[in-house]
Order: C-alpha cells, then sequence, then structure tokens
C-alpha cells in the first residue's frame, strides 16, 4: 500500500471516528429531571467552611437547582411528554430565574443503622414555584399526582455516604436551618 493510500485510509478512519462520536452525543437519553445549573464557585467555599466545622463528605463537584425531581418528572410523564417538559424547561430557563439564599440546612437519617447527614442551601424563587404550578396547569395535572407547591428548592453542598431527599423522609426548607451558620448573600 503506499503511502498516500495509508494516509488517506487514516484520514478516513479519523473522520468516521468523530462523525460516530458526534452521532452518539445527539442520542443520549434525555434527562428525566429538571434542574438550573449555578456556578460553583460559591457553593464550593461553603463546602470548604462545611467541612472545617462539620468534618468530611461527599460531594459533586457542581452546583444546581432540581427544580423537577426524577419521581416527579416519571409522575407528569401520564400527562405529557418527556419532550414537553423538557422543551418547557428550557423555555423556561432561558429567562434565569432568581434565586435568594436562605440559610445552609442539614438533615439527618438512619439508613440501615448509620446516621446519614445532608448539608445544602435552602433557596427561595417565586419564578421556581411558577414554573411549576404553570408545568401542572397546563395540562390539569392532579396535585395527587404532582403537587407543584411540595417543593424544597436547595442547592446540595455535601453529605455523608450518599445524600438525602424526600422519598428519605428529608425535607429541605427553613425548618432545617443551622442558626450558628452564616452565609455570604451576594450570589
Amino acid at each position: 500500500m503506499s503511502m498516500r493510500s495509508r494516509l488517506f485510509a487514516l484520514c478516513l478512519t479519523i473522520i468516521l471516528t468523530l462523525f460516530l462520536q458526534s452521532c452518539a452525543s445527539l442520542h443520549q437519553t434525555p434527562k428525566n429531571y429538571v434542574s438550573i445549573d449555578l456556578s460553583y464557585a460559591p457553593y464550593e467555599e461553603i463546602l470548604k467552611q462545611v467541612k472545617q466545622k462539620y468534618g468530611p463528605m461527599k460531594s459533586r463537584g457542581e452546583a444546581h437547582v432540581t427544580v423537577i425531581t426524577p419521581p416527579e418528572f416519571n409522575a407528569l410523564l401520564k400527562y405529557m411528554s418527556a419532550e414537553d417538559i423538557q422543551k418547557s424547561a428550557l423555555i423556561f430557563t432561558q429567562n434565569r430565574p432568581s434565586i435568594k439564599q436562605i440559610c445552609l440546612g442539614r438533615s439527618q437519617v438512619n439508613l440501615a443503622g448509620v446516621t446519614e447527614s445532608t448539608f445544602y442551601v435552602v433557596i427561595q424563587s417565586a419564578e421556581l414555584n411558577q414554573y411549576r404550578k404553570a408545568l401542572a396547569d397546563s395540562k390539569a395535572v392532579p396535585k395527587s399526582v404532582f403537587d407543584p407547591a411540595l417543593f424544597f428548592p436547595h442547592v446540595t453542598i455535601g453529605f455523608t455516604n450518599r445524600d438525602l431527599h424526600y422519598e428519605d423522609g428529608v425535607r429541605k426548607n427553613v425548618s432545617t436551618c443551622l442558626q450558628d451558620f452564616k452565609l455570604n448573600n451576594e450570589n
């Protein structure tokens, strides 16, 4: 095989590999939740402070607010398609909703004889609440299936073994605020 033929074959292989990789990324399974990504730097600083005060913990290394949880998303699928949910979320997040940090919260649950903890910043956002209500109202989703008011917006900071959720009996709201930890509310 000539040098020219080898070079052509190599170029063709590279092009096909890149094409297949781009096709694979286009057909990834869509998320089964709705979230808003936030800048991690301010929350990473809070994590450092929490670790100093409360000890080692795990973190996801990113910050987001979950607006529709996976169980809620699955319940909504009885009334609308995943594409409709994601499309409405995309439209909603184009106008970045404002969020206000309220406090650092902590929840603890005993799971299989081990006390697990999770730390999070409790937040408020009228826009997030309005979005959830508008989504439910758009298809007349009964509250027994999806209650837009049953919402505990927060940004998870860290956790002992795994994050704790509503399904674990955790409500990440102002009732869990740590009184001895003050947030810098510049965010």
